[in-house]
């Protein structure tokens, strides 16, 4: 008795077929998304180097608004860097924590994250006085150490009884203690 397998024949030739067919292109779109990422992380690290942290940090954001499931932790650490540590948006910033630990609860980065939503939920009735205070902090370089010392001291003044108090505190003594070590060096190479 002879079997008809031209059924199967066909239509594992057909599953070949469509198996062929669509390998490349998906391959294409993984390759194509990589570098849409890349593309975009170029981009942002150039507005970085730039020091234009905003515009860097919308390409970031556009990146992710094109790929919502990006599994990238390092756009992440970036967005809430520059949103946290550069532009103080605190509230940006605490959203991609946020973002971030729901898409990557285990990740590399969520340990000090949940640390950092912490920090800043408790602060959040001092948002501005810590902003006045990382601007100070940033600006560091670019003015002088008096002049830094005297705006902590008023921001200081201003917020003796708040919990970024003690920050305040020990940036103002570690800075004190620093230019009296300076003076004192200076005067020591100038009796010689």
């Amino acid at each position: 008795m002879k079997k008809n397998k031209s059924p199967y024949f066909f239509v594992s030739i057909m599953i070949a077929f469509i198996v062929f067919i669509t390998s490349p292109g998906t391959g294409m779109a993984q390759s194509s998304s990589a570098d849409l990422e890349q593309e975009y992380s170029n981009k942002a690290n150039q507005f970085i180097a730039d020091k234009n942290y905003e515009q860097a940090a919308l390409v970031l954001e556009e990146l992710l608004a094109k790929n919502p499931e990006l599994n990238n932790e390092t756009v992440y650490k970036q967005l809430t860097h520059m949103y946290d540590d550069y532009l103080f948006n605190f509230e940006k910033a605490l959203s991609f924590y946020k973002k971030y630990l729901d898409q990557f609860p285990e990740g590399k980065f969520a340990g000090a994250f949940r640390e950092r939503v912490a920090y800043l939920n408790e602060r959040r009735f001092e948002w501005q006085a810590l902003r006045d205070f990382r601007k100070v902090q940033l600006e560091e370089d670019n003015i002088h150490i008096k002049e830094s010392l005297e705006e902590v001291e008023a921001i200081l003044s201003k917020n003796e009884d708040a919990l970024i108090a003690p920050e305040m505190h020990i940036y103002l003594a570690n800075n004190y203690f620093e230019t009296a070590t300076i003076k004192r060096r200076e005067s020591m190479w100038k009796n010689i």
